[in-house]
């Protein structure tokens, strides 16, 4: 298991929202529970998608979390689970010096969902963030189109040089 999504997008500073609950990442499903008023929930992912944590130390404990590359891979991987596209695009544009681009991309990749590696390189081609090896990228990008945010309408804008609905206006991205 490791802290992820939106807690750890708070642990990163990636985010200035606070949860109200702790995410936890695990390969087995574990129905959320509340200990000490303090409600977990778990969100399961395949063996594949799990790796990209480490051990920080909190609270003189030390805890399994999410890289902040591996956050904002999952979080584009699964919106719902950090608030949105709009919590992800926060955390690429607050977090430009505190996680490694190429990381970011390798990690995306290796989540293997072309819809998170095109959210992630329009987030970041919109805060102007420069992607490593950006002709490989692009030529990875896969053919289904998607929509930026999967938690809001997908009526939005088509950018076909992206292959995403861009379904949020640009005064909502931070």
């Amino acid at each position: 298991m490791y802290v992820g999504f939106w807690s750890a997008l708070g642990f990163h500073g990636l985010t200035e929202q606070v949860p109200r609950s702790v995410t936890i990442v695990t390969t087995k499903r574990r129905p959320d529970r509340t200990v000490h008023d303090v409600e977990y929930h778990f969100v399961t992912l395949a063996e594949y998608k799990f790796f990209g944590h480490e051990q920080y130390a909190v609270g003189g404990h030390q805890v399994s979390i999410a890289t902040p590359e591996k956050t904002l891979a999952d979080c584009a991987d699964q919106p719902n689970h950090c608030g949105g596209v709009r919590e992800l695009a926060k955390g690429i544009r607050e977090g430009g010096d505190g996680y490694d681009p190429k990381t970011l991309i390798e990690y995306a990749r290796q989540i293997g969902n072309g819809a998170a590696l095109k959210r992630l390189v329009y987030l970041m081609d919109h805060y102007e963030i420069t992607i490593p090896n950006r002709e490989t990228v692009d030529a990875e990008v896969t053919e289904g189109s998607s929509p930026l945010d999967p938690t809001r309408s997908s009526r939005g804008d088509y950018t076909p040089g992206y292959r995403l609905y861009v379904n949020i206006p640009d005064e909502e991205l931070p």
